[in-house]
């Protein structure tokens, strides 16, 4: 019993690790790269990006997020750690904040580019920026205590 609580242990950790460096990555490029991009772009060029790029990197996002989360939540339980249960526990709101907040704002925003409504994409494109750079700030969090407890 004691070797299978270690293996799962071990497993689950690697994987919340992997999933979590992943998350973190993608979420820290998407803010200091493609925001400021889409920000400083004229509205067609945000658009045929919009149209192009969504809904893909979301879905992975939320996907590595989820599975980081669960995983992490299992390394903590198996191990004994509050630390990988509070990293599993920020990726999870992380996941949340990705699939239940970010995906409908990206929709709405696609959506008015179908429309032909980019006159008021400012202001969502500045909300979307600042829902992304918490969702970062949660992923390199998580990242760091997943490091440092390993």
């Amino acid at each position: 019993m004691q070797a299978l609580m270690l293996l799962i242990q071990a497993m689950s950790q690697n994987v919340a690790l992997c999933c979590c460096a992943l998350f973190a990555g993608g979420a820290c490029y998407v803010s200091l790269v493609e925001q400021p991009a889409l920000q400083g772009n004229r509205n067609d060029l945000t658009a045929a990006y919009l149209l192009l790029a969504q809904p893909r990197p979301g879905i992975y996002a939320g996907f590595f997020a989820l599975v980081g989360g669960l995983t992490g939540i299992a390394a903590g339980a198996s191990a004994g750690s509050h630390w990988w249960l509070a990293g599993g526990v920020l990726l999870m709101v992380a996941a949340v904040l990705q699939l239940g907040v970010l995906g409908p704002q990206t929709r709405r925003l696609l959506a008015s580019v179908v429309n032909g409504e980019m006159d008021g994409a400012q202001e969502p494109l500045e909300r979307l920026a600042r829902l992304h750079g918490a969702q970062s700030l949660l992923g390199l969090g998580a990242l760091f205590l997943f490091i440092s407890r390993t």
